[in-house]
């Protein structure tokens, strides 16, 4: 597993690949991303957005829509890459830290991505 410090990652930043979030929340997600890439301090983690295509350390995918899900298995079964659902409220998440439900509130989100261990491989 990689640590928790930035500088194990290429150009010091997490990827994240988002697959089928709605508009609104990949503006949120850039913006998140945005912010933890200058933050300064005790951040010891910056995300980027990975382009589709790319190779990524983190799937945010949308639980509802089948085909995103589809997406994330057939990536990870190549890449053994983490993936956070995003899910509506009601969605049963049967306690997985996981799983985080709408409306994505940044804060929450940030937490759950830094708590995410991420694997050697999809470095």
């Amino acid at each position: 597993m990689l640590s928790n410090d930035a500088n194990d990652t290429v150009g010091g930043h997490i990827t994240i690949l988002p697959v089928g979030l709605e508009d609104n929340e990949l503006r949120m997600l850039k913006s998140l991303c945005t912010i933890s890439s200058i933050a300064k301090g005790s951040r010891n983690r910056k995300y980027a957005l990975a382009n589709p295509g790319e190779g990524s350390h983190i799937y945010l995918v949308d639980a509802k829509k089948a085909d995103a899900y589809t997406r994330w298995r057939i990536a990870n079964n190549q890449e053994n890459v983490p993936a956070l659902l995003i899910a509506d409220p009601g969605y049963e998440s049967h306690g997985s830290d996981k799983v985080t439900h709408r409306p994505l509130i940044p804060s929450r989100l940030l937490a759950l991505l830094d708590n995410l261990q991420i694997s050697a491989a999809a470095a």
